[in-house]
């Protein structure tokens, strides 16, 4: 992105006694003075590809911010099916959190 941007990889793990498990989140947020304001994908992966037009969205002085539905939202751990709605929420939330620790983003807009 010609350095307007940082790309950023967050592994958020979530850890109880019975389970361990772990999603990635990517983030791609435009170089400005001010937290930057976002938009979240949600359940597609790291957002290329096409799926999530990463460009036009720093281009405007957003971030763009996309985790995926694999691993124990996808029913190999025991979470799927008509479940697996729920999984992404949690997941969700789980990414808000995140946001709200990171600088560099604006949690009051996304």
């Amino acid at each position: 992105m010609e350095g307007r941007a940082v790309r950023k990889c967050v592994r958020i793990v979530h850890e109880s006694p019975c389970s361990s498990n772990a999603f990635v989140v990517t983030a791609v947020i435009p170089r400005r003075e001010s937290p930057a304001p976002a938009f979240v994908l949600i359940g597609a992966g790291d957002g290329t590809g096409g799926v999530f037009p990463v460009e036009e969205i720093i281009s405007r002085g957003y971030a763009a911010i996309a985790f995926g539905g694999q691993g124990f939202a996808d029913g190999r751990n025991g979470v799927g099916g008509k479940d697996r709605p729920l999984a992404l929420a949690w997941r969700a939330s789980r990414v808000m959190d995140w946001i709200a620790t990171e600088s560099t983003l604006d949690a009051r807009h996304i």
